[in-house]
């Protein structure tokens, strides 16, 4: 049974919240005596699908926002954890996203969490901060012009004091400080308050690269990936590329699978050839170590995660391969020679998994390997580059043969 195309169990549930908001959960929210009931209201509201919050009238909001705000000070510290962790879920509704006065009232109530006593309220700080990080990412466009670069700087600082917390803390807080990062606008870049903020961001995502909770380690290089997308960081030269390079490679021997891939994506996320300096072959040889090494290190919790682990790499060998020189070719030539079997049998695999938008990436690689041999090389150079031809493209005929009978014709190999 349906109803204007929602299920019947929708509607029912709809018609449900709409009943509980209009009175009785605001009472029970407002019942200074019975902090548990508080706190399992709060805990009930974090369920509030974001559809129904929108149905109510917008007075109707503000009062649920009003309370939760003042909850989210109260002096239990069940009470307030509820309230954070709800406003937390509250920031990615539509009509709560773009309001840079609600986003404001939230983020004083989580730094404010950084110094709370309780480790259970910091821990859902960290989280809700997370997800204020993410509404203020996603709608960058259209709060620009709301945000200060002291509010910035407020915010951003509580991420780097929260990543010297518990790990568990850490590990919500540091996806927070990914955004942040990749979001600083250009013109606060230079201010003395925001240099401060980007130096002390670097020293705690190096300290949680190191870190023995995996969550962390993962969330840390998926931060430093972020981070390294904010071209004007980069071009000015505000953090220190190869240091944070240098730390990537050591996560890329990580005994989690999950986290060597995290650490391969990060590695592969500058675009220009320039900024990996000398550490491009360096790269190149780990990657191929790490595909040599996969079927050795693995363990019975990571058998899962060795097919995808192998796919990033080949993947992240390729996005390397775009940006290649002949004087990269020349130091990657012995790993290439080394281990070329394995990367012909990887690479196979790679494009009989691929996608049409990864396949693109190969393709230019491809492209790029005939373009470099069509320059002047020496014979030594000129076979090493054939015997990467012949690498990537395992890959494309792979794609090819999933769907097309006559792919090799097609590619005229």
């Amino acid at each position: 049974m349906e109803g204007k195309g929602m299920p019947f169990y929708d509607l029912e549930m709809s018609a449900l919240w709409t009943n509980i908001l209009k009175g009785p959960i605001i009472q029970c929210l407002t019942n200074e005596d019975l902090k548990t009931l508080q706190s399992v209201c709060c805990d009930c509201l974090s369920t509030l699908p974001a559809e129904d919050f929108e149905l109510i009238p917008p007075r109707q909001q503000i009062l649920y926002v009003t309370i939760l705000l003042g909850l989210a000070d109260d002096s239990n510290p069940n009470v307030r954890g509820a309230a954070i962790r709800c406003l937390g879920l509250f920031c990615v509704f539509p009509s709560l996203t773009q309001d840079p006065s609600f986003l404001n009232d939230v983020a004083v109530i989580l730094i404010k969490a950084v110094e709370d006593s309780n480790i259970s309220v910091r821990l859902k700080a960290s989280w809700s901060l997370g997800n204020l990080s993410d509404a203020l990412f996603l709608n960058r466009d259209q709060l620009g012009k709301e945000i200060s670069p002291q509010f910035f700087h407020s915010v951003g600082m509580a991420c780097v004091k929260f990543l010297k917390d518990n790990d568990r803390v850490k590990a919500n807080a540091v996806r927070a400080l990914g955004n942040f990062l990749n979001y600083i606008p250009k013109e606060f870049i230079d201010l003395p308050m925001m240099q401060e903020f980007i130096n002390e961001s670097c020293q705690v995502l190096k300290s949680a690269l190191r870190a023995t909770f995996m969550k962390v380690c993962w969330n840390s290089c998926y931060a430093v990936r972020n981070m390294m997308k904010n071209v004007y960081l980069i071009e000015q030269g505000k953090i220190d590329l190869e240091d944070l390079l240098n730390c990537l490679l050591k996560v890329l021997k990580s005994p989690n699978f999950k986290v060597r891939i995290s650490a391969s994506q990060a590695l592969t996320s500058l675009t220009s050839r320039a900024l990996y300096g000398s550490l491009y072959a360096i790269i190149w040889q780990n990657f191929v170590s790490a595909l040599r090494s996969i079927s050795a290190d693995v363990n019975f919790k990571e058998v899962k995660h060795q097919e995808n682990l192998r796919y990033q790499l080949c993947f992240s060998l390729c996005q390397l391969t775009v940006l290649i020189t002949l004087e990269d070719v020349s130091l990657i030539a012995q790993s290439i020679l080394e281990s070329r079997e394995i990367l012909l049998t990887s690479m196979w695999k790679f494009g009989s998994q691929s996608t049409e938008e990864k396949n693109v990436v190969v393709s230019t690689a491809v492209e790029k390997l005939i373009f470099l041999k069509k320059e002047d090389t020496s014979s030594d150079i000129e076979s090493i580059l054939t015997t990467l031809l012949d690498i990537f493209n395992q890959s494309i005929i792979a794609f090819y043969e999933k769907t097309d009978t006559d792919f090799v014709e097609k590619l005229n190999l």
